[in-house]
């Protein structure tokens, strides 16, 4: 450790503790390095330095030494050469290591990331260029992926032959050896050697019995199983379902040769990931109605030196909630997938209950066709130029995104080479950012066309805002009147968006939805012109149903379903009670935590979970066993002598007064300032009564408005606020 001291006071420090030790002198105020050690541990100091401590440590007598070596770099980055690089230290330390070792095993700080180099360090690339120049020589980096990949199943395969032979054969030998000793009359030395075979024997079986268990992926048996028969016949079945006899082609003839099949996977990889360039009239079509968002002071900050730690996608992600539009609600920080779920079902609650008034509205749901592999590199590009990226940002992003090529594995057969052109990959991390970027083009051209007067939004109330349309990711939801022209222009959007960007629009997943003061015969041709099928009440969006009727047991009766499904599914793996409980406790119960954010679940259906929760903790089988212990107790913490379950209505209640609180916190948000506009406009969220004609997430919502109010309290500023006499 950096002591910043002399060494006399070291001295006072080993004395106090009754330790060993060495120190070095700091120089000023920096610097200094203590090595401390109990009076039993032995340690040789082999050499030390303003920089380091070498030594070699023997923690009790007769045990074998092991080296140490502290290195205490530079500070100054310019002067810390001098610690690392000159140091022959650690140079004479690394090779010693390599002649006294067959294999290296170097640990390096990782600072808990994936995917690093070989041999990385979180601190120093000097550190990082020694370990690499000593140890691993000219390592080779060059090849790809697939080839290392290669490389390393070669090298497993032969050092499994060497280090374990081949199995079967050698079991089969044992078997033979043990049945011709025990057939024979046994001796001593006969006793001994058929122990020594029975306990190789049995190592093999475990051995083979592991294999068979990982290419069976049967992983969750609870104790051993020598039927290795059944892990075979496990293995087979997924080598089966991995194995591609035969595919049909576009045509839909069949075609069953490895160089057909081949052929038909190519084509229709290349068709999905190359196209036709857009012309430049049908860019402009959507570039030109996106404003320039991105300002100098954010392309500076993009444009700053990278650390480590950094990658463009952490410098983008802070910057987002100022580029995209408020109707998107994915991937943006401070934006939750919940505010989309709510204004959607307060909008949709407007429109169910119109009756009245010569002009109804519709909501229009789109299904996006393979959204992150359609997106035109063209269109990218020029979206993050008409968005206000600096020329360097936008090169740096596009180099990324255009560094991936496709080659295809048939059967284990490697074959074919695709470089496309469109497409972004899922799983990136800058991946999300790029799609929202480019579907804000589509979500520009909504509003080109709402400020023309083309389409005119919704509103739930006299002074709430017009919604014109919703975005998470691909999931779009369209409010705009219920009149033939709307129609042809929403129509004309997405033309021009799918000529665009290459993304396509599924018409036949599509579905619209009216206001009941339409008329039948407008919503035949509403729907003709669009192209989409009717809906009288769409089933779900983002996973949530967003129209209620009067049963909401059987409207929520999924949850249940989903919950049993998820528990029969483990029935027949055997598992342990401990294994039990931490499947309710992590997935159980966690399936109906989305939904409780959003609405109140009926009580019935919460104690139907518990009750499957329960059955299966004390019995994983198809028979019920007692339940020893009640479920209120076990829904007690551990330190109470529970499990730490939960209890399903409390949490469902948690969960709503935590979206409440979302809403107190955060008046600018845009499902604030609707239930604002439609449930207490000359009032606030604490005393806003339940309203004429409430929607079920309102009522929901202010079941748990009680929790709120007990919790929080005023943090006193100005005191022109507060109000004495009732505020806490």
């Amino acid at each position: 450790m950096e002591t910043k001291c002399h060494s006399f006071g070291i001295e006072r420090v080993k004395k106090h503790l009754n330790m060993h030790g060495l120190a070095v002198d700091s120089i000023g105020k920096g610097g200094g390095l203590a090595l401390l050690w109990d009076k039993e541990v032995f340690v040789d100091l082999v050499s030390f330095s303003r920089y380091h401590m070498d030594a070699r440590v023997q923690l009790r007598e007769g045990e074998d030494y092991w080296r140490f070596t502290g290195i205490y770099g530079e500070p100054d980055s310019s002067k810390r050469t001098v610690s690392w690089i000159s140091s022959d230290v650690l140079v004479g330390f690394l090779i010693f290591l390599g002649y006294a070792l067959e294999t290296i095993m170097l640990f390096c700080l990782t600072q808990k990331r994936k995917g690093l180099s070989r041999l990385l360090n979180g601190n120093s690339a000097l550190f990082v260029k020694l370990l690499a120049t000593v140890v691993l020589g000219d390592f080779d980096h060059t090849n790809d992926f697939a080839t290392r990949l290669e490389n390393c199943k070669l090298g497993l395969l032969k050092w499994s032959k060497s280090e374990f032979g081949h199995i079967s054969k050698r079991i089969e030998f044992l078997e033979h050896e043990i049945t011709s000793i025990q057939s024979s009359a046994i001796k001593r030395t006969s006793r001994e050697r058929l122990s020594s075979l029975k306990a190789e024997l049995e190592s093999l079986l475990s051995a083979e019995e592991i294999k068979w268990k990982q290419r069976g992926k049967a992983t969750w048996l609870s104790e051993g199983d020598r039927n290795t028969a059944f892990f075979h016949a496990k293995a087979s079945h997924w080598r089966k379902i991995n194995h591609i006899n035969r595919i049909r082609d576009e045509t839909g003839c069949w075609c069953d040769e490895p160089a057909s099949i081949q052929g038909v996977i190519q084509r229709y990889f290349h068709t999905i990931f190359t196209f036709a360039r857009p012309t430049r009239e049908e860019l402009n079509e959507v570039i030109e109605t996106i404003p320039t968002r991105v300002t100098s002071e954010m392309n500076r900050k993009l444009l700053e030196d990278y650390s480590a730690k950094e990658t463009i996608a952490n410098r983008l992600k802070p910057l987002l909630d100022h580029i995209i539009s408020p109707s998107q609600s994915a991937f943006v920080p401070g934006r939750l997938i919940t505010d989309n779920v709510l204004v959607a079902f307060e909008l949709n609650h407007s429109l169910k209950n119109k009756r009245r008034g010569k002009e109804g509205y519709v909501a229009v749901k789109l299904d996006m066709g393979k959204a992150y592999d359609g997106i035109k590199w063209v269109f990218l590009e020029n979206m993050l130029s008409k968005l206000g990226f600096h020329n360097r940002v936008g090169s740096l992003i596009m180099l990324c995104v255009r560094s991936v090529t496709y080659s295809f594995i048939l059967n284990g057969t490697q074959f074919g080479f695709v470089k496309p052109e469109r497409g972004i990959r899922q799983g990136d991390p800058l991946s999300p950012y790029l799609f929202i970027l480019c579907a804000e083009g589509f979500s520009c051209l909504l509003q080109a066309k709402e400020h023309n007067g083309d389409i005119r939004g919704v509103a739930v109330a006299r002074r709430a805002p017009k919604v014109s349309h919703l975005l998470f990711a691909d999931d779009t939801l369209i409010f705009c009147q219920a009149t033939k022209e709307a129609m042809r222009c929403i129509r004309g959007i997405l033309e021009k968006y799918e000529r665009a960007s290459g993304q396509l629009i599924n018409l036949d997943k599509s579905s619209i939805f009216f206001s009941n003061n339409t008329t039948h015969e407008d919503r035949m041709e509403m729907a003709t012109l669009l192209g989409v099928r009717i809906d009288s009440m769409p089933a779900k969006y983002l996973g949530l149903p967003y129209f209620f009727g009067r049963n909401k047991e059987e409207l929520f009766s999924y949850v249940r379903t989903r919950v049993w499904q998820r528990v029969s599914g483990w029935k027949e793996k055997m598992l342990s009670q401990a294994g039990n409980e931490i499947l309710i406790k992590s997935i159980v119960q966690s399936i109906p935590s989305y939904c409780m954010s959003c609405f109140k679940l009926p009580d019935s259906l919460l104690r139907e979970i518990e009750s499957i929760a329960a059955n299966f903790f004390w019995s994983n089988t198809e028979r019920n066993k007692i339940h020893w212990v009640a479920w209120d107790k076990m829904c007690m913490s551990k330190k109470e002598g529970g499990l730490g379950f939960r209890k399903m209505q409390t949490f469902n209640v948690a969960m709503l007064a935590k979206q409440g609180w979302h809403i107190m916190s955060n008046p600018d948000l845009l499902i604030s300032r609707i239930l604002k506009a439609r449930y207490y406009r000359d009032n606030d969220f604490l005393h806003a009564k339940i309203g004429y004609n409430p929607s079920f997430a309102w009522r929901s919502i202010l079941a748990a408005r009680y929790i709120i109010s007990k919790g929080i309290r005023w943090r006193v500023g100005d005191g022109q606020s507060i109000r004495v006499w009732s505020d806490p």
